[in-house]
C-alpha cells in the first residue's frame, strides 16, 4: 500500500492552518481538540509512523486530562485503537485511528 501524497499533503495544510490559528489568536480559535487528535492521528497514518500518548499529547498541544478523555471516548466510539506493548518491552502504548476512523477521514478529504 503506497502512502497517498496528496491527501498526506491536505492534511498537513490543514494542520498547520490550526497551529497558526492558535499561534496568533490563541487555542481556543484553533478549534477542537478532538479534531485535533484526529487530524494529526490520521497524519501520522498516511506517513505510517506510530504515535505514543506523549507525543500527540506533546504536539496537539491538549492537555493531558482532556487527551485522554477524549482517546477514551473515541474508544468507545470504535474510532481509536490502542496497543499495549509487550509485557517484558519498555515501549509506550501506541495510538491509531480505527479502519473506521481512517475510512471516515479518508471520504472527509477525497470530498474537498
Amino acid at each position: 500500500m503506497s502512502i497517498d501524497v496528496q491527501m498526506l499533503a491536505s492534511v498537513q495544510s490543514h494542520m498547520r492552518i490550526r497551529q497558526n490559528l492558535a499561534h496568533y489568536f490563541g487555542n481556543a480559535v484553533s478549534l477542537d481538540a478532538g479534531c485535533q487528535i484526529l487530524l494529526f492521528l490520521f497524519s501520522r497514518q498516511l506517513e505510517r509512523t506510530s504515535v505514543s500518548f506523549q507525543t500527540l499529547r506533546e504536539i496537539t498541544d491538549v492537555p493531558e486530562t482532556t487527551c485522554a478523555r477524549l482517546l477514551s471516548y473515541f474508544e468507545q466510539q470504535g474510532l481509536v485503537v490502542q496497543s499495549a506493548p509487550s509485557r517484558d518491552s519498555e515501549a509506550e502504548i501506541e495510538i491509531q485511528l480505527s479502519d473506521k476512523a481512517r475510512a471516515l477521514m479518508e471520504r472527509s478529504f477525497s470530498e474537498q
